[in-house]
């Protein structure tokens, strides 16, 4: 054979090795990730973005493994609150948060989409905001 054919015939054979099937993960991409835009002055002041990884932590937050830590022990803050829950008319604040991306619990494995959008316009949004606190906090 030519050894162009032989060049040809060997790249063929090296790419069809190359491809991955639909049952391979991601290497290096961690199992959870978070996008969370925090605007501390409310809907309409600056915004700051950061990325969370956890397992192992980082990202672009700047405390990622104590939001990590708060993540896990406080998922249900995620939910939003229930509309036949009665919720004291307070206001803690013009701050807003949303936070999105997939979660991976450690331990079982599971599985969920994050789409949370938080607030502290009264006092269950405050208590919501107040357990994900170090995961809201990007200073």
């Amino acid at each position: 054979m030519r050894p162009a054919l032989w060049a040809s015939l060997a790249a063929l054979l090296l790419a069809g090795g190359c491809g991955g099937t639909e049952d391979q993960e991601d290497v290096g991409v961690p199992p959870t990730m978070l996008t969370i835009a925090v605007r501390a002055q409310g809907p309409e002041g600056p915004r700051t973005d950061v990325i969370l990884h956890c397992d192992p932590p980082g990202g672009t937050h700047p405390r990622p493994d104590a939001a990590c830590a708060t993540l896990f022990g406080n998922l249900s803050a995620l939910d939003p609150v229930p509309g036949d829950v009665a919720c004291t008319e307070i206001f803690g604040g013009p701050e807003r948060a949303v936070v999105r991306g997939t979660i991976v619990e450690p331990g079982s494995g599971d599985e969920r989409e994050a789409d949370a959008r938080l607030s502290r316009s009264n006092g269950c949004e405050i208590e919501r905001w107040n357990r994900l606190d170090p995961l809201l906090d990007l200073r």
